[in-house]
């Protein structure tokens, strides 16, 4: 909050997958979870989501689940998704 008080936008870094690049959770799975997490307890307005990881599961399919959560819970806000 203090951070838009100032003017500022908050964003998060994520990856499309089980793991980030950096070897922390990824929103795999957890696409609905993360995205009412970020918009409704963190006011995020900017997600920075990667494809570190190589599964079976074609990119565009796990990417679309993030696009899909973000359009679910649009209403409430809006909210860059950098893929």
């Amino acid at each position: 909050e203090e951070l838009h008080q100032l003017k500022f936008k908050f964003g998060i870094y994520g990856a499309a997958s089980g793991v980030t690049c950096g070897v922390r959770p990824g929103q795999l799975y957890y696409e609905a979870q993360d995205v009412q997490q970020y918009i409704d307890e963190w006011d995020v307005d900017f997600i920075k989501s990667d494809n570190c990881a190589n599964y079976a599961l074609d990119s565009s399919v796990r990417f679309r689940a993030l696009r899909d959560a973000l359009w679910r819970n649009g209403k409430k806000k809006n909210v860059v998704l950098s893929i």
